[in-house]
């Protein structure tokens, strides 16, 4: 009687030609195919989006510091705008408020003073000598005008002529006053001294420079 086939036994795993077995490498190229992906969408974002990103953030940095710049801007600007038009107001109410000597030019205003001062002259009772404009001097918007006149007249035309010039407009000062008797002689070549006086005084007005 013949027996039956024997069972095959179970043997270890097959092995690769070099006698290791090959079912763990099969596991790591699986594991290392499904990785791949992740580890080119990984360096894809570290090279290429990431940088985006930064740069996104610093632009928009930028322009929020470009809107609070120019929100500031236009703040001083509206202010400006707002200061230069008191400025401007005050200004012109200066100017019409009579207290400077007017003249669209400097040489104009010069010539207004002489008017004034040759005017006060004749008012108070005195008889002009001379009258010449000195050199002016510019400062904080103003230019100051000077005249010196030489003039004759008693101490009562004097006293008038003083009140003439400080009191009316354009507002004028005497920064400079002089007076010196006149001596005359008669036949007998006696000596007197006349009421009457040599005066030399300096006169300032200022004139309102205009804005350029």
């Amino acid at each position: 009687m013949t027996a039956p086939p024997s069972a095959p036994l179970s043997g270890p795993p097959s092995a690769s030609p070099a006698g290791r077995p090959t079912g763990l490498p099969a596991l790591l190229r699986r594991v290392a195919a499904l990785s791949l992906p992740f580890a080119v969408v990984g360096a894809l974002y570290l090279f290429a989006v990431a940088p985006l990103l930064q740069s996104y953030e610093r632009g928009q940095e930028e322009l929020a510091h470009a809107r609070d710049m120019l929100a500031r801007t236009t703040a001083i600007a509206a202010q400006r705008d707002a200061v230069e038009a008191e400025v401007a107001a005050l200004r012109r109410r200066q100017s019409e408020s009579g207290l400077f000597v007017r003249g669209d030019s400097e040489a104009l205003a010069t010539a207004a003073l002489q008017d004034h001062v040759s005017a006060a002259v004749a008012e108070s009772g005195g008889s002009l000598r001379s009258l010449e404009g000195l050199s002016s001097e510019s400062a904080q918007g103003m230019t100051r005008l000077s005249m010196q006149a030489r003039l004759i007249g008693d101490i009562r035309e004097v006293a008038n002529l003083l009140h003439l010039l400080e009191s009316r407009q354009p507002l004028l000062f005497v920064e400079e006053l002089s007076l010196r008797g006149r001596l005359t002689r008669d036949r007998g070549e006696s000596v007197t001294v006349t009421p009457e006086l040599l005066v030399d005084i300096l006169v300032t007005g200022y004139r309102l420079d205009q804005p350029s």
